[in-house]
């Protein structure tokens, strides 16, 4: 059985594990918290009431985060001409079209998130059996397909999480829980997390 030290007992002692808390008082429960000498985060569930065998009602999305995760992403961009000169002058670390396609068919893989001007589908389309598996695949759900390549996308400080389908049943508010146990959770091609539970 896992021996767990005094400080974790202690915070583990301090939530009532049959109380629902607020947001509020959750986050300010954890803040009481000692710090510790590691990056510490937040697993945060959403019970929504979805039902989603109905395809209204599935909740998809991307969403940015406001402080990211303190790792920077690097950023490829298929765009040409105007676009192509937006992308540069925002941070973007490569540029190209047909150029930049070749290359990453032949191995180049060194970027985390890529990003498309819709007229540039056609160039990327064909990557799709290479950018796919590693969810680097340009989408317009997720928002890599756009005309906007200067927004927020290549500033590289901001980080992405995309949402998948949520399976919850009924509305409640946040349980808090803590551990010291850490573990890598999956991404969307641009950004990592450690999550305690």
């Amino acid at each position: 059985m896992t021996q767990h030290g005094k400080n974790y007992r202690a915070a583990r002692a301090a939530i009532d594990r049959e109380q629902l808390y607020s947001p509020a008082e959750a986050i300010r429960l954890l803040k009481s918290f000692p710090e510790k000498k590691f990056d510490e985060t937040v697993e945060v569930h959403f019970n929504l009431g979805l039902n989603v065998r109905h395809a209204e009602q599935q909740l998809r999305g991307t969403l940015m985060l406001p402080h990211g995760t303190g790792r920077e992403s690097t950023v490829a961009v298929f765009a040409e001409g105007d676009k192509a000169r937006e992308a540069q002058e925002a941070g973007a670390d490569v540029v190209g079209t047909a150029d930049l396609a070749k290359q990453i068919e032949e191995g180049f893989d060194d970027f985390d998130v890529a990003i498309a001007t819709p007229d540039q589908m056609s160039v990327v389309g064909r990557l799709g059996r290479i950018l796919g598996p590693r969810g680097k695949m340009p989408n317009p759900k997720t928002g890599t397909v756009t005309m906007d390549v200067a927004s927020r996308w290549t500033s590289r400080r901001p980080c992405r999480r995309r949402r998948p389908a949520s399976s919850s049943t009924a509305p409640t508010a946040a349980r808090t829980s803590t551990s010291r146990s850490a573990r890598r959770a999956s991404t969307s091609g641009s950004c990592s997390r450690t999550t305690r539970r």
